[in-house]
C-alpha cells in the first residue's frame, strides 16, 4: 500500500512554500496533515478555502487574507 509522506517545506514549490509560510506565521508551525496536503498545492489551497467557508472566524481567514493580492481601487 502506498502512503503519502509530508513534504519538506525547504524543497517545496514557490506556491506551496507561500501557503505553508502563511500558516506557520499564524500558527507557529505547519501540521503533518497540511504538509501531506501540500503534495498538491491546489488541494492544500482548496482545504484552506474550505476552512475559510466552514469556519469563517478562524485562522483560515487570516491565511487567505494574507495570500490574496490587494484588490484594485474601485473593485470592492
Amino acid at each position: 500500500m502506498q502512503t503519502l509522506k509530508p513534504i519538506d517545506p525547504s524543497t517545496a514549490s514557490a506556491k506551496t512554500k507561500k501557503l505553508l509560510a502563511a500558516f506557520e506565521q499564524l500558527r507557529g508551525r505547519s501540521s503533518n496533515m497540511l504538509r501531506v496536503l501540500a503534495q498538491s498545492p491546489p488541494i492544500l489551497e482548496a482545504y484552506l478555502q474550505f476552512s475559510l467557508w466552514r469556519w469563517p472566524n478562524s485562522w483560515a481567514v487570516n491565511i487567505c487574507c494574507r495570500l490574496r493580492p490587494p484588490s484594485a481601487p474601485g473593485k470592492d
